[in-house]
């Protein structure tokens, strides 16, 4: 583990500092510490029907490592969720911020919502901001340009598939994204 990679076997407990925010508070907020003594990142992203980490590593736009019958290869996230290989690990690019909130549930009732941030400083490109919301069981997610003010980049994550977010999982994205870009002073 480091600050662009982790294993699929890493288990929970051992997520720390060295990898993005968004990715540790995610890991953190999973289950109990028991459970996260023994659960692994893998494990949740490819063997969990809530999977808690896959919003985060979505907003950090991770590439899985996965070994399959062929042998090793690199897939995107919503190909390992559809065919559920082993996952050896994940890749990202570092972002200049993100952020994570997962609300309260209760016991035995629907997964509580999830919410993940990342705002990426362009390399020769503009900023970009991707949020990944799980609502329900569902996991839906959306990119903006993060060079404007939080208005616009607001207006522009409500035209991806986060436009069908009830009300209140907006009132969680708005001061999310508000946040990152003040993180850059770009509000």
């Amino acid at each position: 583990m480091d600050r662009e990679t982790v294993g699929g076997a890493v288990l929970l407990h051992r997520i720390d500092g060295r990898v993005p925010d968004v990715l540790r508070l995610a890991a953190a907020t999973i289950g109990t510490g028991a459970v996260r003594r023994t659960a692994t990142v893998g494990g949740n992203i490819v063997g969990s029907t809530l999977r808690c980490l896959l919003p985060a590593a979505l907003v950090l736009d991770a590439r899985a490592t996965v070994l399959e019958t062929d042998g090793v290869r690199e897939a995107d996230l919503a190909e390992v969720v559809a065919k559920r290989p082993v996952l050896i690990g994940l890749r990202w690019r570092t972002p200049a911020a993100s952020a994570y909130r997962k609300l309260p549930g209760e016991a035995g009732g629907a997964p509580p919502l999830v919410v993940a941030s990342a705002l990426h400083a362009g390399q020769g490109a503009p900023d970009r901001v991707r949020v990944a919301v799980r609502d329900g069981y569902e996991v839906l997610g959306g990119t903006a340009p993060g060079d404007a003010g939080a208005d616009e980049t607001l207006d522009a994550l409500r035209r991806t598939a986060l436009g069908e977010l009830p009300a209140a999982a907006w009132d969680v994205v708005r001061p999310q994204v508000v946040g990152l870009l003040e993180s850059r002073g770009t509000d």
